[in-house]
């Protein structure tokens, strides 16, 4: 009997040793608009914050992770469209030192990346317009085009503030063309001042840098570009900055993209408003022009915040131009409409 007590108390200890390190996590927004003016008609949809796909409806996310010291692995899956399905990511990586760390599977970085999202980004990106923000000043590390890479990315800090990173597909290519093809990645945190860092992005041809300012107490700036290495190509130029003073948080971002022949400059300020209990409002207007073509969009919302969680109640509204404001969002308007407006409600959950 004691042998067998002594057995069972051994796997336990074991058992509660392996799985130590291990996690889950989940994070998932949905919006759903019951009414939404789309030209002539009006229309109810459901749909993720990234408004093209109106079938998928909600974000519903979650991920299993565990770590120790030197090894461990990530799992992100989506329940959309009424399955359970792989989602951004999903890793093994290891340490073998300190210094450095191997990615290998569907990966991302975004330890360097420049964001700049606020307002309708974080309701119903209903536009071009809308939709700006993530990578806005540095992308992040994956596979060159703000999106994850199949393969492996390689992490290193060689000293307290620097970080190297690279990432390479695995996709069967001609290794010329893998290494060719990579994001090369260099950052460096200048203690009490700022974040400086720069990349060649094999997959466009692109050189990116960026400077975020960290010396002023409520403030964060972003500024970053980039340059194509080729001909032709557009040429970026963005800035993101948020200041927060009592119970208002201030927004505002400029993207200019041009080449020889098209200006697109992309325009933005917001607001958020802490009214405390989780009473929360977000605000804000952006301004899209193309060769002296313009559009604008819109946004006013409340929020009530729970613990893990939020719900929210919204208008929007956007016009789009023969410039194609719209892109992927073009299902909001329909045949020689130019405005369209959304009622949006937000659900979002995080654990």
């Amino acid at each position: 009997m004691k042998k067998i007590v002594g057995t069972i108390a051994a796997i336990a200890l074991a058992a509660s040793s392996a799985f130590a390190g291990v996690g889950i996590g989940a994070w998932g927004r949905g919006i759903w608009a019951p009414v939404a003016g789309k030209g002539t008609d009006v229309v109810g949809f459901s749909a993720p914050s990234w408004a093209w796909d109106t079938v998928q409806g909600p974000r519903i996310g979650i991920s299993i992770h565990a770590e120790s010291e030197n090894v461990g692995f990530n799992i992100d899956m989506n329940g959309d469209k009424g399955g359970i399905g792989a989602g951004d990511t999903q890793f093994i990586w290891v340490k073998p030192w300190s210094f450095l760390e191997v990615q290998v599977g569907k990966v991302q970085d975004n330890t360097l990346r420049g964001d700049g999202c606020f307002g309708a980004f974080n309701w119903l990106r209903n536009s071009k317009m809308a939709s700006m923000g993530e990578d806005l000043t540095f992308s992040r590390v994956g596979d060159g085009k703000n999106s994850q890479v199949k393969g492996a990315i390689v992490k290193v800090t060689p000293v307290d503030g620097l970080l190297i990173e690279a990432a390479l597909k695995a996709d069967g290519s001609k290794a010329e063309d893998i290494f060719k093809e990579g994001q090369y990645a260099a950052g460096y945190d200048i203690a009490g001042v700022g974040l400086v860092r720069a990349q060649y992005i094999g997959a466009t041809k692109t050189v990116n840098a960026a400077f975020d300012l960290k010396a002023v107490d409520g403030l964060a700036l972003s500024v970053g570009a980039f340059f194509p290495t080729e001909s032709g190509k557009e040429i970026k130029i963005a800035a993101y900055g948020a200041y927060g003073f009592g119970m208002v948080k201030a927004h505002a971002l400029v993207n200019v993209g041009f080449t020889d022949s098209t200006a697109d400059v992309t325009a933005g300020v917001g607001a958020d408003f802490d009214f405390g209990n989780g009473i929360g409002v977000n605000a804000d207007v952006r301004f899209n022009t193309v060769n002296d073509t313009n559009s604008f969009s819109f946004l006013a919302g409340v929020t009530k915040g729970f613990s893990n969680g939020l719900i929210g109640l919204g208008f929007q509204g956007v016009t789009q131009s023969e410039a194609g404001a719209a892109g992927k969002y073009d299902f909001l308007i329909d045949g020689d409409s130019t405005f369209a407006w959304q009622i949006p409600v937000r659900v979002e959950y995080w654990f």
